[in-house]
């Protein structure tokens, strides 16, 4: 039986690895893929054919929905899953147009997700054996399932677990307005980041800490999971009382999140970067010849310029404070100064010349002849 090959099209990296590993356990000879943009994903297949698409609708560039309708037209014999953590109206007609078999919102449940995906590839998933059982029980809850967990001890409207740039790779509860994700994280990874600079200072170590703000209407706890955050959204709760309580559950449930990604491979202890790509050489439009500027711009010899030359090169006036003083005392008194230097002119000859405006004292008298 030929390898079968899958797509996974999520710009968060984090959560197309944790997709991967998930679908894994259904057939651990599948040939998947991550890709972070559509783009990406409408070229592969064009190279080699694919068995199943799974792409989430908001991506960088081309969306999932204009992915999903273009491969529909080229290739419409493969089939496609779209997800979302978006709640707009529409967008589940409008996937079913552009040719998805499933659509699937998030936070994703994974029972779900791999009964869709199974269906699809005609996978019969089987009983694991004991030894597997034993093993899944000693791993602990997978992290969906944890997350769901401290969302119903703390009665929280929503949970959140975000990586280091900011975008939500699980989710519990269905409390997510549109104002979160542009006006809250932002300063929300700001605050864990001065958190983890704080954890740093005083322990070694991954850090461990919790912060929380109280609100009018909610309140919000959170805390780092290495450069992951996890943020929990509560309902107002006019005492403080439980405040120690809830403190102690989200740093277990941090500690807990934490090893979950580990076994997981997500790099949630290093900060994610792009390389960015190299700069394309400059390139002249068909016809036009690069014109070779030289080092020298002027010639070695300029006689039109040596006029100017010459007059930079007149002496400065006299740097001796004396003979400075002297020559403004003089004029204050109306005697007639030496001039510093040979080109230039006293007051009086400067007013003779009418370079210089009269005194008061001679406009006055002027005035009174008049």
């Amino acid at each position: 039986m030929a390898v079968r090959r899958v797509l996974i099209v999520e710009d968060t990296l984090e959560l197309g690895r944790m997709l991967r590993s998930a679908l894994l356990t259904l057939d651990p000879a599948l040939d998947i893929q991550v890709m972070p943009s559509a783009e990406e994903a409408l070229l592969e297949i064009s190279r080699q054919h694919a068995d199943l698409l799974i792409a989430d609708i908001r991506l960088p560039g081309m969306s999932g929905l204009d992915l999903v309708s273009k491969l529909h037209q080229r290739f419409p014999q493969t089939p496609c899953i779209l997800i979302t953590a978006l709640t707009e109206e529409g967008l589940a007609h409008r996937a079913q147009e552009a040719g998805a078999v499933y659509f699937l919102r998030k936070p994703l449940s994974m029972g779900t997700f791999l009964d869709a995906v199974a269906k699809v590839l005609g996978i019969t998933p089987s009983a694991p054996s004991l030894a597997e059982a034993r093993v899944e029980k000693e791993e602990g809850p997978r992290l969906s399932m944890r997350l769901g967990r401290l969302r119903q001890t703390l009665n929280a409207l929503a949970v959140y677990l975000l990586d280091d740039r900011g975008h939500i790779v699980a989710q519990a509860g269905d409390w997510l307005p549109s104002y979160f994700e542009p006006e809250w994280i932002p300063p929300l990874m700001t605050a864990l980041s001065a958190g983890i600079k704080v954890s740093r200072l005083i322990r070694p170590g991954p850090p461990q800490g919790v912060m929380a703000f109280k609100g009018t209407e909610v309140d919000v706890i959170f805390a780092p999971v290495g450069v992951f955050g996890l943020v929990l959204v509560t309902p107002a709760a006019e005492s403080t009382v439980r405040l120690p309580l809830a403190f102690e559950a989200v740093l277990q449930a941090a500690q807990e999140v934490a090893r979950i990604l580990d076994e997981m491979g997500a790099p949630y202890l290093t900060v994610t970067t792009a390389t960015p790509p190299p700069e394309p050489p400059l390139t002249l439009p068909p016809g036009v010849e690069a014109e070779v500027i030289p080092e020298e711009v002027l010639p070695a010899e300029a006689p039109e310029l040596e006029p100017l030359m010459e007059s930079l090169q007149q002496p400065p006036l006299p740097g001796d404070p004396q003979a400075i003083d002297a020559f403004w005392e003089a004029a204050v008194e109306g005697e007639a100064a030496p001039p510093l230097t040979p080109e230039a002119l006293t007051y009086e000859q400067a007013r003779r010349l009418g370079l210089a405006p009269e005194s008061e004292s001679e406009t006055e008298d002027d005035d009174t002849h008049e």
